[in-house]
């Protein structure tokens, strides 16, 4: 569930890892311009463009390998 007030919701963070990737702008930019921290701007980037480029990830959370 994301917030309705939340800066980095899905698609904020589809955006941001476009203008990072895509257009080449400095993470201090695009973290100036999403009004988030840099470290929050550089975490979510590589994640976001590798959905954009290979696909949506699995991302329920659950453990790949174990005795379970």
């Amino acid at each position: 569930m994301v917030r309705a007030n939340a800066t980095l919701t899905p698609k904020g963070r589809l955006l941001l890892a476009q203008r990072i990737f895509d257009n080449g702008w400095p993470i201090i930019r695009a973290a100036e311009h999403f009004n988030v921290s840099w470290p929050t701007a550089h975490r979510p980037s590589p994640t976001a463009h590798r959905q954009t480029v290979g696909g949506p990830l699995r991302s329920d959370g659950r453990r790949r390998n174990g005795p379970y």
